[in-house]
């Protein structure tokens, strides 16, 4: 049996992928695997004025009232998309990670099949299978950009900022590094021998 908190909010899903079974009473997409859990909110809370709350399933993060990540534990053999059926699980359960991108990057991610796939809603979402072989670094920098596509004008130019910032500052060490072993290299080529 569901509280009624549960069957009102599932009652809210646009997404049949959304709606796994319940298994004892606890709805198996919501079992987000903590460790995503964790990885996940390091990323979305590090952004300027996001928050996190419960969905109707999962949990998901937003600017003002724009949700640009959601995680949840879903049948994906229930979903009516071509893309996300493909990748289902023997048990087909699996942990989806929904986003936001646009123009190029979104028709390549979701022309490129596994991992990711095209959402039956929403003209810019695109879906994510989490599991063990997940790249985080690349997780980091797609909510990166699905925040900037759903962040007003002002945070996304702050967020660009700082991660133009962080490149340039990168770049420096890398370059000083560099200099530093050619230095060396050289010193090593032109120190004295003895006779």
């Amino acid at each position: 049996m569901t509280s009624s908190r549960e069957s009102t909010d599932r009652g809210q899903s646009k997404d049949p992928a959304h709606d796994a079974p319940l298994d004892d009473g606890v709805p198996l997409d919501d079992e987000v695997p903590p460790d995503a859990l964790t990885r996940l909110r390091a990323v979305c809370l590090s952004f300027p004025d996001a928050y996190e709350e419960p969905a109707w399933t999962g949990i998901r993060w937003r600017i003002r009232t724009r949700t640009f990540a959601h995680v949840y534990r879903t049948d994906l053999t229930r979903s009516p998309s071509p893309g996300a059926r493909a990748m289902t699980t023997e048990a087909g359960l699996s942990t989806t990670l929904t986003f936001r991108s646009h123009g190029e990057e979104f028709e390549a991610l979701t022309s490129a099949g596994a991992p990711f796939f095209r959402m039956s809603w929403g003209a810019n979402v695109v879906g994510m299978r989490v599991d063990d072989t997940t790249e985080w670094d690349e997780v980091r920098e797609l909510l990166t950009e699905s925040y900037c596509v759903q962040a007003p004008k002002r945070l996304a130019a702050r967020v660009n900022a700082e991660i133009a910032h962080a490149e340039t500052a990168n770049a420096e060490t890398a370059n000083a590094e560099t200099a530093h072993t050619e230095t060396a290299h050289a010193e090593i080529w032109t120190a004295p021998t003895e006779a």
